[in-house]
């Protein structure tokens, strides 16, 4: 029956005959289930058909998708150079961490080292910083009068040696985020690109356009009225490149080794992002960006390179293609093209670009490096270093190689296993497989992760983590970031 509810409308009561009614009614449609079909959607109290519980699915959820709850997280580990609080382990462990150390804090999806601090994205889309906050890198306040947002009465070393979160951004649900020498970038959901920091050149900070040499707190780079929005960004030391949903390429930042693919020496824009048109027009799926060099894979499946190439880094050969130690403008990289006989069918899927070197991961799982190679940065063994200590003062000698050579993995796993990832900083290199992380160059505070006494390896070597299988790696200047999962 109905009664008038408190607000004047009416709210449906089961009296005792109706209950009596509809248990007769449950033991009648069990016995025939057809009934069912026949019951009246809009009757007060009427039951439906008891459904079969769904099976479970399994899908995989990626750094710039928000987690569910049922998502385990990955669990994030570090190592290197504590010094600056930049492995967040705490004012009592800025020592240097050999090997990889967990840190316990829980629901990170995303890792970004920068040159002297690090970056987190959590599952919500907040981002954290610790580490050195010189030019605001860390993108909040972190002296102890100015930490009003969080608890004003923690100790500087606390407020940088540990995460905590960018107030900038809390009003925003962050996807993903990336990191330079001293400059910080975070993509919303939504496509709006925010960065914070400061470009640098040879000559020191540069002017923004907010006339100071640095952004104190996020902030767009896009103006509203563009209507870009950004799908993915890299970030090289002092430069980023730009991939808006569209496929379009921009750049911005500094350009003194034309790392922003505009033919102009030592010019620097820092207004509006400039945009840059491959030859036919062509989509960009993925770039990279290095010390003073980038890099961009098209549609086609084409790798195109532009920068400071004095040591190879570009893979671009000057003497071969008859250009200057500098590209000033894109240019194809041939070998690492679709079709070149030396990918054998397969095509270049990802590049990770160091401060004069760079690594090609293959569909297949090749590996290839080219750049400088003194401090085993492109893991092709100890004899390339030996070739060079005659010929390093001649003047037509580089000490790198332009044409990407391919480097060999010592697998001592599964047959079928390759390599699905590649990382790269400025003199040391990492690559992974599903199961097993790889490093290899120089790193003299612990960075490598092998140990007090390694700091110098001419070939990947795995870094032992027993149980745990690398997630996504990020090199800083000193440290090393890692998100792993169980095996």
């Amino acid at each position: 029956m109905r009664r008038p509810s408190r607000n004047g409308s009416f709210q449906y009561v089961l009296t005792e005959t109706t209950k009596r009614g509809l248990k007769r009614r449950v033991l009648r449609e069990a016995l025939n289930p057809r009934a069912l079909k026949r019951a009246r959607r809009d009757e007060p109290g009427a039951l439906s058909p008891p459904q079969r519980p769904r099976q479970l699915q399994v899908v995989s959820v990626s750094n710039s998708q928000k987690c569910s709850s049922q998502y385990t997280s990955p669990t994030l580990f570090v190592w290197g150079c504590g010094g600056d609080g930049s492995l967040g382990l705490g004012p009592d462990h800025l020592a240097e961490v050999p090997r990889p150390r967990r840190l316990r804090f829980e629901g990170i999806v995303s890792i970004a080292a920068g040159g002297l601090y690090t970056l987190l994205l959590d599952r919500d889309g907040k981002v954290w910083s610790c580490g050195n906050n010189d030019n605001y890198a860390l993108g909040r306040e972190t002296e102890p009068e100015k930490h009003r947002w969080g608890a004003p009465d923690l100790s500087f070393d606390e407020v940088v040696s540990k995460p905590h979160v960018i107030p900038g951004l809390r009003c925003h649900k962050i996807s993903s985020i990336c990191a330079g020498n001293e400059l910080s970038v975070a993509v919303s959901a939504t496509g709006e690109l925010f960065i914070w920091g400061a470009v640098r050149n040879s000559r020191g900070a540069i002017t923004l356009p907010n006339r100071k040499h640095f952004f104190r707190a996020p902030t767009r780079l896009f103006s509203p009225t563009s209507n870009v929005k950004v799908s993915s960004v890299a970030c090289g030391e002092n430069h980023i490149l730009i991939i808006s949903t569209t496929g379009a390429l921009y750049a911005w930042g500094a350009n003194e080794g034309c790392q922003l693919g505009v033919a102009s020496h030592g010019a620097n824009t820092l207004g509006s992002p400039v945009k840059i048109i491959l030859p036919h027009s062509r989509r960009v799926v993925r770039v990279a960006a290095g010390g003073m060099h980038s890099f961009a894979i098209d549609s086609v499946g084409d790798v195109w390179s532009w920068g400071l190439n004095f040591r190879g880094q570009t893979g671009i050969d000057t003497d071969e293609d008859r250009c200057g130690e500098v590209i000033e403008t894109p240019r194809r990289v041939s070998t690492m093209c679709k079709g070149s006989p030396v990918l054998a069918g397969s095509r270049v899927v990802e590049i990770a670009c160091g401060e004069f070197h760079s690594i090609f991961l293959l569909d297949d799982g090749r590996v290839f490096t080219c750049g400088a190679y003194d401090s085993g940065q492109l893991g092709l063994g100890p004899s390339h270093i030996l070739a060079s200590v005659n010929k390093i003062n001649h003047p037509r000698v580089r000490a790198g190689i332009a044409v990407p050579r391919e480097v060999r993995f010592p697998f001592p796993l599964r047959k079928r296993e390759r390599i699905i990832g590649i990382e790269a900083d400025s003199r040391r290199s990492m690559a992974w497989t599903e199961s097993h992380p790889f490093v290899w160059g120089m790193g003299n505070v612990g960075e490598l992760g092998l140990g007090p006494t390694i700091d110098e390896v001419f070939q990947p070597t795995l870094v032992d983590l027993a149980g745990w299988k690398p997630v996504q790696v990020s090199c800083g200047g000193q440290h090393t970031l890692a998100l792993f999962a169980k095996n």
